[in-house]
């Protein structure tokens, strides 16, 4: 990672939600899009929670924590994840549980740091996290998406928050316009940006948040049938555009003389422009490996010129 993008971003919006109880587990196995079934202590994974028409409520990444799971989510969602979560919960033995107001959160880039009682952070696997207890309570470390090396969200005590940033003093402060480029840049959708409360998960190419083999969950019918059926009639996808100007949202995206989809947000980096659109599905196809690929070459306008648009591995 260059010493340009390691810093750290305080998320004070970002949902941080329990849920602990005896029927915890199998409550989360039954409601949201992940297998959580056989998590250990400290394993996670990227999940998302859906209405019964399959629409996104939220994107979270759901951490067992021995006692309860974490669910760590989106800026401004805390409170839809947990109407989400309580309008389920009948019988089951299961408490939900607000924690933005005993914690504070951050994200940060970069392995160059370090935080006494996070024991085990280096070389997490993506989506696990190194559990630790602070002197106001626990603390969590998550390994997040990739943003041209390691990223992590990190939970801890609000009592903390003054001494946690002093311990992160060397590292720069990121505000929210420079990391939203380095997700732009490196291809990492959020939740109001690329998807939204109309999106279905299918569209965002996120499938590691699905599980296509377990039981049912909310929501689950629709997206097993569209699916089974490739009835999907989008795909997000990551550009690279070969040219200094940067599209604005909304900027057509073309293959040949056909305009297949138009760009959502764009950003120069430091040698290319980065964008992510939505494009029709059969502009597209998705190898066995998983990376995206055009049908045929794709291009973007933008003030009437005409923009090669190369897909550099499709949406995270």
């Amino acid at each position: 990672m260059s010493e340009s993008t390691a810093g750290f971003l305080e998320r004070a919006g970002a949902a941080r939600v329990s849920v602990s109880g005896p029927d915890a587990r199998d409550f989360l196995q039954r409601m949201i899009t992940a297998d959580v079934k056989s998590l250990a202590t400290g394993q996670g994974t990227p999940s998302f929670l859906l209405e019964r028409a399959g629409r996104v409520v939220d994107r979270v990444i759901v951490v067992d924590r021995e006692t309860d799971f974490l669910l760590f989510g989106n800026d401004g969602r805390e409170d839809a994840v947990v109407e989400w979560l309580e309008k389920y919960v009948i019988a089951d033995d299961v408490q939900v549980r607000r924690l933005s107001g005993d914690t504070a959160a951050f994200t940060v880039l970069g392995s160059d740091w370090s935080v006494d009682s996070l024991p085990g952070r280096e070389g997490l696997e993506p989506w696990c996290a190194a559990l630790g207890a602070g002197p106001a309570g626990p603390r969590v470390c998550i390994r997040a998406e990739d943003l041209d090396g390691p990223s992590y969200h990190v939970l801890i005590p609000a009592a903390e928050r003054d001494a946690f940033r002093a311990a992160l003093a060397p590292l720069p402060e990121l505000d929210d316009s420079r990391f939203q480029a380095l997700r732009l840049i490196h291809g990492v959708p959020r939740f109001g940006h690329e998807y939204t409360e109309r999106t279905i998960p299918l569209e965002t190419g996120m499938l590691d948040a699905i599980s296509f083999t377990k039981g049912c969950y909310v929501g689950q019918e629709v997206i097993a049938r569209l699916h089974h059926q490739k009835r999907v009639k989008r795909a997000l996808i990551h550009l690279r555009l070969d040219g200094p100007a940067v599209p604005e949202a909304g900027a057509e995206v073309m293959a040949g003389e056909r305009s297949v989809g138009k760009i959502t947000e764009a950003v120069a980096g430091p040698d290319h422009v980065a964008a992510f659109a939505y494009v029709a599905a059969d502009a597209v196809r998705v190898q066995e490996n998983g990376s995206v690929v055009a049908v045929e070459p794709l291009q973007v306008i933008v003030e009437q010129k005409s923009i090669p648009a190369l897909i550099p591995g499709g949406a995270s």
